[in-house]
Formats: structure tokens, sequence, C-alpha cells
């Protein structure tokens, strides 16, 4: 991939057949593994909407890990790499055919030039088939803001207790206006760039701002948001680029 998703702990994420058994294999049966080895090795369609759900099920145990148990950076990079190879091997199912030949229309909206709606633009880009609509943009955008208000909390309470509004990775569409009223009181309680705020309300004009009526399951809405709080280093690899002056908390990203 673009982008150096390691850490002083996790030297090498080694793409091999064993984070596709973790992935679809549990105590009870390893069948759902082989059918998607099937799949992979015989060009066979495979449920969009399934696939997400056993991301989420892992993901949400990950949220929870204790000791040696596999984490939840881990295992969001491991969900997201499975699905950029399912996405390259075209592998999903009608529905997300449907969505990878949606364009994403601004209306006429002029984004601002700000190093942080470019970085962004760059990550998106960089993975266009699957950031293709403008919901899954602004959940990612939403999680990263997530991510520097847990940043920030970690430096001040040693805890973050931004991360309970997740509900354990159970959130529904209803639930989205009070996290996103709840996240950007935070942020603007412990002073973070308004240069981010401004970046994620661009990309929150442009979708519905009644969420019921999105088009996304609650699993997705889940899932592109812990994208955001998972791979925030992609957009400081970014914003790095862009010759950005970066948060001191965001060194605390080589301790994870």
């Amino acid at each position: 991939g673009k982008y150096d998703l390691t850490n002083k702990y996790w030297k090498v994420i080694c793409f091999e057949q064993k984070i596709l058994y973790d992935l679809f294999s549990d105590k009870n049966s390893n069948e759902k593994f082989f059918e998607i080895l099937d799949s992979v090795f015989k060009d066979k369609q495979i449920n969009f909407n399934l696939i997400i759900n056993i991301f989420l099920k892992k993901m949400r145990i990950a949220l929870h890990a204790r000791n040696l148990q596999k984490g939840m950076y881990r295992q969001t990079v491991e969900c997201f790499m499975i699905y950029l190879l399912f996405e390259e091997l075209t592998l999903f199912k009608i529905k997300n055919t449907r969505i990878r030949n949606q364009e994403i229309k601004f209306g006429g909206i002029i984004m601002m030039n700000n190093n942080y709606t470019e970085a962004f633009n760059n990550f998106f880009q960089n993975y266009s088939n699957i950031f293709s609509t403008i919901e899954r943009r602004y959940l990612f955008t939403l999680g990263f803001l997530i991510s520097r208000v847990a940043s920030k909390q970690r430096k001040k309470l040693g805890s973050s207790p931004i991360i309970n509004k997740l509900k354990g990775l159970k959130l529904r569409k209803e639930d989205l206006l009070k996290l996103k009223n709840s996240v950007e009181g935070k942020a603007i309680e412990y002073k973070i760039s308004r240069a981010i705020l401004t970046s994620i309300y661009e990309y929150y004009i442009l979708v519905n701002n009644e969420f019921n009526k999105w088009d996304v399951t609650d699993d997705e809405i889940n899932f592109f948001l812990s994208l955001g709080i998972n791979l925030d280093r992609c957009i400081w690899e970014e914003l790095t680029n862009l010759g950005e002056k970066l948060p001191e908390e965001v060194k605390e990203l080589e301790e994870q």
C-alpha cells in the first residue's frame, strides 16, 4: 500500500493466508474461511454486507482487547487490507458495483484551500473505489476527529472516554447526529485545530443530514468511522508531505 501502517511493536504486516483465516474462522467452525478462500481462487462473488458484518465482529472483540490480544489498530488494518484485496479482485456483489460507479458531485460547493482538506482528498483518491460515496468520506473524517479528541483525552485524562460514544461499534444511523455534536463539542473544548473542523464540515454539508435516510447499513457506519479513527496516520503522512506542522501528541502514534 501507499502508507506505512506499521509501528515499533508490529514492524511487518504479513499479508498471507493466516490473516484470512483469523478473520473468517472461529473456535467453532472453519467453514466460512473455506467459502471465502474458494471465492478468492475461483473468482466467485462475495456478499458485501456479510463481509462488513464479519469485520465488525472481529473489530468489536479487538476494541476490548487485553494483554496479548490483537488490538483495534492492528485488527482494523487487517480488515482494510482484506477489503482492498476483495475490491481489487472485484469480488463484491452488486451493491458495491453500484457504489463504485456512483460519482461524487460537489454541487458547486467550493472546497477551502486547506491542508487538511487536501490530505483527506489525497487519501480518498488513493482508495477511490472504497471511498466512493460522500457518506463514506464524511464518516472517515468524523472518525479522524474522534481520534484527535481521543488523543487529547489520553494526554489530559490518561483515558479516552470519547471512545465510549461508539457504543462498542454498534452505532445506528439515528445515533450519528448526537455523536457528531458530542465529538465537535469536545474538539472545541480541547482547542483542536479549526482547520480540521472546517475540512470535516465541508464533507458534512455535502451529505444528507437526515442520517436515517442514508443508503448505508449500520455496519458500514461503524466500519468507516473505525477506519477514520485507526488510519489517522495516513492523514498525518499526507499532511507531512504538504509541509504541515503536526500536533505534538501525534508522536504518540509511534507508541501504539
